[in-house]
């Protein structure tokens, strides 16, 4: 079985300071001193494949998994922690544009590499927190002509296929999937990617990436352009109930905050 899973490195916008999100209204920001980190919802997905890897490699079965990304640089950090833990190919394709607000330039970037490559399953986070588009999963899996399975938050290998749990409206549902097909990552019941020791990262050491660089994309009008960035406020009050007894105050509360909502 040969897996792909999709991932983005991202900058940490939550450490981002107040005055940097103050001087974005003005036209910049400046966010090169925060951190880097894998999108939630990816490093989840590259969890995933290597606990079908193990499962698979219990029964005497072999998964290849492929990462792939898009990133004019190199994120060599990253990159060695994932090949001691078990992934076994990462491709990077050099793009230089901003692609925060375009799933369906991403989506076709990722879909020109991917589709000679005959992958068993595709596995992607639904959305990163750079855009929180959440079109890409199923974009991809339209340019490839292949069904997609949202919401997912557990795969397990059997000899019969993949065992898909997937969230759905009003529950969880669990399916048995064969044949190629695309899997959206949501909120998943391991959502960490394992930390390589060292001793597992001096044995890939001199391990690299591949580039693999897309000379074509389609260039989608229909997606945004970014013009400016503006901190959401989100003010607190406090309201403090002047009833004398408990009796009084939960009235209050009622007639005051929860029985106008129901009404």
């Amino acid at each position: 079985m040969n897996l792909l899973v999709c991932f983005k490195i991202l900058q940490d916008v939550d450490s981002v300071m107040q005055s940097d999100w103050e001087n974005a209204s003005a036209g910049g920001l400046n966010i090169s001193y925060t951190q880097k980190q894998i999108g939630f919802y990816d490093e989840a997905a590259l969890e995933m494949a290597l606990r079908l890897k193990e499962e698979a490699g219990a029964e005497g079965e072999m998964v290849n998994i492929t990462a792939l990304t898009i990133d004019p640089e190199p994120q060599t950090f990253f990159y060695r922690n994932f090949f001691a833990v078990g992934i076994d190919q990462v491709v990077r394709i050099p793009w230089e544009g901003d692609l925060r607000f375009r799933p369906r330039q991403v989506a076709g970037l990722l879909a020109e590499w991917a589709r000679e490559k005959e992958f068993d399953g595709i596995l992607l986070g639904r959305q990163t927190s750079n855009g929180d588009n959440g079109q890409t999963p199923q974009l991809l899996a339209a340019r490839l002509g292949l069904p997609c399975v949202t919401h997912v938050t557990e795969l397990s290998w059997r000899r019969e296929g993949v065992l898909v749990t997937h969230q759905v409206d009003g529950g969880v549902r669990r399916a048995l999937t064969a044949g190629r097909m695309v899997y959206s990552i949501g909120n998943a019941l391991h959502p960490y990617l394992r930390v390589a020791t060292l001793r597992e990262k001096l044995k890939t050491s001199k391990r690299q990436e591949t580039i693999a660089p897309v000379e074509t994309a389609v260039q989608e009008q229909t997606d945004p352009f970014l013009l400016w960035l503006r901190r959401e406020q989100k003010g607190k009050s406090c309201v403090f109930l002047t009833g004398e007894t408990a009796a009084e105050k939960t009235r209050m509360l009622y007639e005051g905050y929860l029985g106008r909502e129901q009404r």
